[in-house]
C-alpha cells in the first residue's frame, strides 16, 4: 500500500461537471490510498440539462486534471443508474471496485464529497470504511451548470462565473464544448425548463405532477415514441403523458388514452385493456427535470404476431417498435427514467 492507510481510496460521483471540490477529494484520496477508483455515476444517461456530459467526457475532465505520476494510481469506472435497485447497483459498484483492487481484500475507504447531495449511502458499500467530506464552500453543481448553460458571459471580457469552481482543463474542455449542438440543443432545454418551473412557483403548496406511460411489448420488441418537443426533444420514451383529471376515470383508463393518442396503434382497446400484466408507480424524486413527477406505467403483453401498425400522433414526432435488447443496453437513448421503467416492469414476473 506505498506506507498509505488504504489499498483504494473509492470516490463517487456524477461530476456534472469535475470541478474543485472533486478535484480536492482526488487529491485526499491519492494521499490515503495506493489506488484511487474513481467511479462516475449515472454513465449511460441520455444528455439533458441535468447530465450534460457523457461518462466518458466526464472521465476526461477528472483525468486531464492529474499529473502522470498521479495518473498511474487513479482508475475510472463508469456506473450507470438503477433508480429502483439499489442493491443492483451497489453489487455492480463493489464488484468493479473488487476487480480493480492490487491487493485483494486490502482495506478500502469511500471518500465524500462535499456539497453533493446525491451522494450514495455509505451503507450500501460493507466492509469500506467511510469519510465524509469537510465543507467546502463551493457552489452547487447544479448553480454551475445553470450558469454555464444561460450563455451568459461576463461582459467586461473576464472569466465566466462559473469558470472560478473548475479546474483549468475543465475550463478549456467546457469553452469548447459550448460551440456543440449538444450544448445549443441542453442551453434550449434549460431555458424551457426555467420557464416551466417558473409557471408553477406562486402555487400555495408544491406542486406534485401525476402522468402515466405505458410499456407494451410483443415479439421481444417495445413500443415506443420520439420525442418532438423539450425537454428530451429527439430522445425515445414511452407513450404516455399527464393524467387527465376530467377524462381518465383511472390511472389504467389514462395510459391507454395516452397509448392511443400518441401512437395511433391499431389494437382495439378491449384488447390492451385485458392485456395489461403488470403495473407500479414509479416516484424518484429526480426522475423528471420538469419537478417532483410520480407516473403510474402499465405493462401490456400482446400476443406473438405481426406487430401492430403506429403512427405517432399528438405530440410525438414518430411512432416505432424497438427490439427490447437494444434498449436495456442502451439506456442513453431514452428519456428521464423511462429504460428504468421499462427494466423493472419486464423484470416483474407475468401474472
Amino acid at each position: 500500500m506505498h506506507g498509505r492507510e488504504y489499498c483504494q481510496a473509492v470516490i463517487i460521483g456524477r461530476f456534472q461537471p469535475f470541478h474543485n471540490g472533486h478535484r480536492f477529494a482526488l487529491e485526499r484520496g491519492l494521499a490515503e490510498a495506493g489506488q484511487v477508483v474513481v467511479v462516475i455515476g449515472s454513465a449511460q444517461r441520455p444528455r439533458s440539462s441535468r447530465d450534460p456530459w457523457t461518462a466518458a467526457e466526464r472521465e476526461a475532465m477528472a483525468g486531464g486534471c492529474l499529473a502522470g505520476t498521479d495518473r498511474a494510481r487513479v482508475r475510472f469506472v463508469h456506473q450507470r443508474d438503477y433508480l429502483y435497485d439499489d442493491d443492483l447497483w451497489a453489487a455492480e459498484v463493489r464488484g468493479k471496485v473488487a476487480d480493480l483492487a492490487p491487493e485483494p481484500g486490502g482495506p478500502v475507504v469511500l471518500l465524500g464529497l462535499a456539497g453533493d447531495t446525491a451522494a450514495p449511502d455509505p451503507g450500501l458499500c460493507p466492509p469500506w470504511a467511510f469519510k465524509p467530506a469537510p465543507k467546502l464552500p463551493l457552489p452547487a453543481a447544479a448553480d454551475l451548470r445553470a450558469g454555464y448553460l444561460s450563455d451568459r458571459d461576463d461582459r467586461s471580457g473576464g472569466p465566466p462565473p462559473w469558470a472560478a469552481a473548475l479546474p483549468l482543463p475543465v475550463q478549456d474542455c467546457l469553452r469548447r464544448w459550448a460551440a456543440t449542438p449538444d450544448y445549443r440543443n441542453l442551453a434550449e432545454e434549460a431555458r424551457y425548463l426555467a420557464g416551466y418551473r417558473a409557471r408553477w412557483a406562486g402555487t400555495p403548496f408544491p406542486v406534485v405532477f401525476s402522468t402515466v406511460d405505458a410499456v407494451v411489448l410483443q415479439s421481444g420488441q417495445v413500443l415506443l415514441v420520439r420525442r418532438g418537443a423539450q425537454p428530451g426533444r429527439g430522445l425515445l420514451a414511452l407513450p404516455g403523458g399527464f393524467l387527465d383529471p376530467a377524462a381518465d376515470r383511472s390511472l389504467r383508463a389514462g395510459a391507454l388514452r395516452e397509448l392511443r393518442e400518441e401512437t395511433e396503434i391499431q389494437v382495439p382497446e378491449a384488447v390492451l385493456a385485458r392485456s395489461i400484466t403488470a403495473e407500479r408507480a414509479f416516484d424518484h424524486p429526480e426522475r423528471s427535470l420538469r419537478g417532483r413527477t410520480i407516473t403510474h406505467a402499465v405493462r401490456i403483453d400482446l400476443e406473438p404476431g405481426p406487430l401492430p401498425a403506429v403512427r405517432g400522433g399528438d405530440d410525438a414526432r414518430q411512432a416505432l417498435w424497438v427490439p427490447l435488447a437494444q434498449v436495456l443496453e442502451h439506456p442513453e437513448e431514452l428519456f428521464e427514467d423511462h429504460a428504468d421503467i421499462i427494466l423493472s416492469l419486464t423484470r416483474q414476473r407475468r401474472r
